[in-house]
């Protein structure tokens, strides 16, 4: 469920249903991330990043780690850079879409390989086969109209 969806149903603003989600203890402080971790967005309020929030999780449990209200790359830079490195060199993968600004993170994970989520690559392909089609029928129609015949 969003956090707008959260605020509408229990008549709450935004701001405090962030204030919520903050007092929410980490399940790892600071001290440790797990072997492959799980990135991801989600629409959530209307912050300037398009409402859209950063969530990560644990790879293998599925577990969500933590909800950053900034999926902005220097963020999540500062963010990730609270962890010590010994930890962040235990990260072995790091499973993702394919948006830009999460590729920066992997400098701070220097163990890590890069996995891209196949859900997200399924995705991209059928928009694109998709905007294709829509494309081709267009053609066909204005051909189709032209001269009554395709």
């Amino acid at each position: 469920m969003s956090m707008k969806d959260v605020t509408r149903r229990y008549f709450i603003s935004p701001a405090t249903c962030w204030k919520i989600v903050d007092q929410i203890p980490l399940k790892q402080p600071f001290r440790q991330l797990p072997e492959v971790l799980c990135f991801d967005e989600f629409k959530a309020t209307q912050n300037d990043d398009n409402g859209l929030a950063f969530v990560y999780a644990d790879g293998l449990t599925h577990d969500i780690l933590d909800i950053l209200e900034s999926r902005k790359q220097a963020d999540l830079i500062s963010y990730f850079l609270k962890f010590p490195h010994p930890a962040r060199l235990k990260v072995k993968a790091i499973v993702m879409d394919m948006n830009a600004s999460y590729s920066g993170l992997l400098q701070l994970f220097p163990n890590a390989q890069l996995i891209i989520d196949g859900f997200h690559l399924i995705q991209q392909l059928s928009r694109a086969f998709n905007q294709l089609r829509i494309k081709e029928m267009k053609g066909l129609k204005k051909l189709k109209g032209d001269n009554g015949k395709v």
